[in-house]
């Protein structure tokens, strides 16, 4: 019965989408993520968004600028699972120190090949997955300084809620006034 409800709803959608297609664009335009290229056109040229897909075995880390997009492949091994629960335990913990050692191993698996191919980035935008939701990449360690050192960051749920701009923006031209 669930399969059979899921098809009426895909066909009423669809059918909905080709009747009324203004109203399905109000409606559900949230669904149709945006491209990469409708991404990289909204980017200032020194924001990256980095955004990581979480599996059993692997991170898939996706890194896009205004003028490049490319994604890397991490095993997810026991000893980087070991290192971020370690790394957000001491995060969390004042009384804990920072060990730059897993700071750093955490960096070189997620975050270093990346980098080295964004040359003018200043600013990251991190969209985390997984464990990696309790990481905080600004105080990664390079070998040489924390990441707050040299980016400013921030972070979001997705790429298509980035900026806070739909692609299905209401564009009426009416003029409304409201008063209470």
């Amino acid at each position: 019965t669930f399969l059979r409800a899921q098809n009426t709803l895909d066909a009423f959608l669809t059918r909905l989408e080709e009747e009324e297609s203004d109203y399905y664009r109000q409606r559900y335009g949230f669904l149709s993520p945006p491209s990469v290229s409708a991404i990289q056109h909204r980017l200032p040229e020194d924001l990256a968004v980095v955004e990581f897909f979480e599996s059993q075995d692997y991170i898939y880390v996706f890194w896009i600028s205004s003028n490049q997009f490319f994604s890397k492949t991490v095993p997810f091994t026991p000893a980087l699972r070991k290192s971020i629960e370690q790394f957000t335990e001491q995060c969390r913990n004042p009384e804990l120190p920072i060990c730059q050692t897993g700071s750093h191993f955490i960096f070189q698996q997620l975050m270093e090949a990346g980098l080295s191919q964004l040359k003018k980035i200043r600013r990251l935008s991190i969209i985390p997955d997984g464990v990696l939701h309790t990481l905080s990449f600004e105080v990664l360690h390079d070998s040489e300084s924390y990441l707050i050192e040299n980016y400013a960051f921030s972070y979001a749920y997705s790429a298509t809620l980035l900026d806070g701009k739909n692609e299905t923006e209401n564009t009426s031209t009416k003029d409304y006034v409201g008063f209470a």
